[in-house]
């Protein structure tokens, strides 16, 4: 299975955008790693990606392309 790690200042929704390509994964990929989507992640954690998700391959070219990274958190 693939894996993603988590960045500075990443929310549980911008990992399922940047390891899925689309929002619609967040409750698979959550459930998956036994985390809450309201839960702030930790940096350096890993989430396994479980091949339930069918990841957007448009967007996630789009993103690794342009070398778009999300980090909505805000730092502290």
């Amino acid at each position: 299975m693939p894996t993603y790690t988590i960045s500075t200042n990443e929310t549980a929704l911008d990992i399922t955008i940047m390891a899925s390509g689309t929002l619609e994964n967040a409750m698979l990929l959550m459930a998956a790693t036994n985390t809450s989507i309201s839960a702030l992640p930790v940096a350096g954690f890993t989430f396994i990606i479980p091949d339930t998700i069918l990841p957007d391959a448009e967007t996630l070219l789009y993103l690794q392309q342009n070398g778009i990274v999300l980090g909505t958190k805000g730092g502290l």
